[in-house]
């Protein structure tokens, strides 16, 4: 959906209370596609990114995969291309300085040959 990146850093997706392990955000793309990475943009404050995230993905939505990451920041995150259809991002831990904040996401896949 084009809404995932709208460039406008005054919108966005929030939890709106402390980070907790277990909260998650779940995509379904219109087409399976083979993804490498993706880089979520959080709000302005450096807290606000996802603390020990974790990345599934999955062709069915049922059974899922965990990525293992090959570079990430705290922004930027990077696995061995993977056919999928659903993006399963997941904290796997309390951070109680901060809520999860997504004002952006960009997902970093290879084009159709």
């Amino acid at each position: 959906t084009p809404l995932i990146y709208d460039k406008d850093e005054k919108t966005g997706w929030y939890t709106g209370r402390f980070q907790q392990k277990g909260d998650y955000i779940q995509f379904e793309l219109r087409d399976s596609m083979i993804l490498y990475g993706l880089s979520l943009l959080p709000g302005s404050d450096k807290y606000e990114a996802p603390q020990n995230l974790r990345i599934e993905g999955s062709q069915d939505g049922i059974n899922w995969e965990l990525f293992s990451l090959i570079y990430q920041t705290h922004s930027d995150y990077a696995f061995k291309p993977t056919n999928i259809r659903y993006i399963k991002l997941k904290l796997d831990q309390d951070y109680e300085k901060n809520a999860w904040t997504v004002n952006d996401i960009i997902f970093h896949v290879q084009p159709k040959e």
